[in-house]
């Protein structure tokens, strides 16, 4: 019974949604246009208006506007979490790539440097008593 009530309560808020964005004050368009926004809310809902979030791209209003671009940014944002997007983050993983590849020691000369290490280690150790 409680599904039924949740269900029938996110509709009406998509119908007073939808009521909102046709509003002639351009705060309740951009309020109600935000509420869609994936960063305040569910990225579903985002993904289901997104035809009518375009359309507000093109809105008379400045605010309503800016405000259909901020959704955009922040779905572009959430949507690409995981990649680097700086080119400086990209440029310094290459260059880390590439100075492991170019300097990475050779098997034999670790082994050498760990058995004169061990040597000198060993020799510190030896003291005479007299």
């Amino acid at each position: 019974m409680k599904k039924k009530k949740q269900q029938e309560c996110i509709l009406v808020d998509k119908e007073r949604l939808l009521e909102e964005l046709e509003s002639e004050d351009e705060a309740i368009r951009a309020k109600a246009l935000r509420s869609l926004c994936p960063c305040h809310g569910d990225w579903k809902m985002f993904e289901e208006n997104l035809l009518l979030v375009e359309r507000f791209r093109k809105d008379p209003s400045p605010l309503v506007r800016r405000t259909a671009l901020h959704l955009f940014e922040d779905a572009g944002e959430i949507s690409t979490e995981g990649y680097q997007t700086n080119p400086r983050e990209v440029t310094n993983d290459m260059l880390r790539a590439k100075r492991a590849s170019r300097f990475a020691p050779d098997e034999e000369e670790l082994e050498a440097v760990k058995r004169k290490h061990a040597q000198k280690q060993a020799s510190r150790g030896k003291f005479s008593v007299r």
